[in-house]
């Protein structure tokens, strides 16, 4: 018996403790103490239920009440469009683009005067800004015939645009007004991508550089004016430049390219520099229109150096042009005022070419082809220029290895 003592007294235990809810089987009576434990039981959930409604209800209602009191995201495509006037609050872009910092893709709907720099934190120049990646950037004019404008911070200074780090500047229908002498107000690096399309640039300062493509960098211009730069284009190492629309450079230096930088012209092309450098090549840059009409309209000195090539639709240069270790070929009509000088180069030419005799000279391995252009004879060698064909040259080769 001594054994099972503790079984009896723990029995008791366990019959007290009920399961709750009761299950009944048909046919058996059901005892009034169980049923009423289950409406007890079902009544208590019911309380806790209602507890858990009320407390999810105020969390519902305090949401709203902070929807209701902010500007909502218009979404479009996982875009996020926004509207901004700096009618009266010139840093309305830079505000909203922090308020919108982490979304991937922006579309920025613009009225008014924008400070540009909008990466820099308001009030706070010295903690360095946002460092943009992977993020893409839309801004255009909510009215593009009366277009908005990208100004100087006026806390930096800077009207600075970037795409960088894979991520994409897109300008549309608006105005740049760049930094005094500030270097890449609209600035593509790093593998970024974008457009300028239907915008005039002008630039603050002799110094300005105000568009810069680097670092594998790809850019579409389409319609686009650059004012008053030191330099209206800069671009290199292995970035791509597409001209589609009409671009027109007025700069000291018009557009100036270095290391492996690409492009290909399918608008017209117009550079104004004075007296100055209107086009630069250096370092395997090849430039190639699409076609024969094309136009490439030039106003100062044209120079390609070391293994560049220029492949020109239409050429009218009104400069030297200067060739040193590379080539250049116009398909159509040139019409050339100044000088040309060729240093181990080629140049071809077709019967359209407008240009002295004279103007051309050749040093070292150089070659020189007009076809059927009148004012040159390809079959001899020049001696005021010379400069001679392919033909000539194999036949003076031959010549020479003849009499060794």
């Amino acid at each position: 018996m001594k054994r099972l003592l503790p079984l009896l007294v723990l029995a008791p235990v366990f019959a007290n403790a009920e399961q709750v809810p009761h299950t009944f089987i048909a046919g058996t009576p059901a005892k009034a103490a169980n049923v009423n434990a289950n409406f007890t039981h079902v009544n208590d959930k019911a309380t806790l239920n209602s507890t858990s409604i009320a407390t999810i209800e105020a969390k519902l209602t305090t949401i709203e009440s902070a929807a209701n009191g902010s500007p909502l995201d218009i979404l479009v495509n996982g875009e996020i469009d926004v509207e901004v006037d700096c009618t009266d609050q010139p840093e309305a872009l830079q505000l909203a683009y922090h308020q919108h910092v982490n979304y991937r893709t922006l579309n920025f709907t613009l009225t008014g005067n924008c400070y540009g720099d909008i990466y820099d934190y308001r009030d706070d120049t010295d903690n360095g800004g946002i460092q943009v990646s992977d993020q893409t950037i839309g801004i255009n004019s909510a009215d593009p015939e009366n277009r908005a404008s990208i100004i100087p911070n006026d806390q930096t200074g800077k009207a600075f645009l970037i795409a960088g780090q894979g991520g994409g500047l897109y300008l549309s229908d608006v105005n740049v007004t760049t930094g005094e002498n500030e270097y890449g107000a609209v600035f593509f690096s790093r593998n970024g991508h974008g457009s300028i399309t239907n915008v005039t640039i002008n630039a603050a300062g002799t110094g300005s550089i105000p568009v810069v493509v680097q670092e594998g960098a790809q850019v579409y211009f389409s319609n686009v004016e650059i004012n008053g730069a030191q330099i209206g284009i800069f671009a290199r190492n292995n970035s791509t430049i597409r001209f589609l629309g009409e671009t027109t450079v007025n700069s000291t230096e018009g557009i100036v390219l270095r290391t492996g930088v690409s492009v290909n012209q399918q608008g017209t092309v117009t550079i104004n520099s004075g007296s100055g450098q209107a086009l630069y090549l250096n370092g395997g840059v090849n430039w190639i229109s699409s076609y024969a009409g094309l136009p490439l309209n030039l106003t100062g000195t044209v120079h390609l150096e070391n293994g560049s090539y220029l492949n020109a639709g239409t050429l009218n240069l009104a400069g030297d042009l200067n060739v040193f270790d590379s080539s250049v070929k116009v398909d159509g009509e040139a019409s050339m005022s100044g000088n040309t000088w060729l240093d181990n180069s080629t140049a071809t030419f077709n019967s359209g070419t407008d240009a002295e005799i004279y103007s051309f000279s050749c040093h070292g391995l150089s070659t020189l082809e007009i076809s059927g252009w009148q004012k040159f004879d390809g079959t001899t060698v020049d001696t005021s220029t010379n400069c001679v064909n392919k033909d000539i040259w194999n036949s003076l080769l031959s010549t020479h290895l003849n009499s060794i």
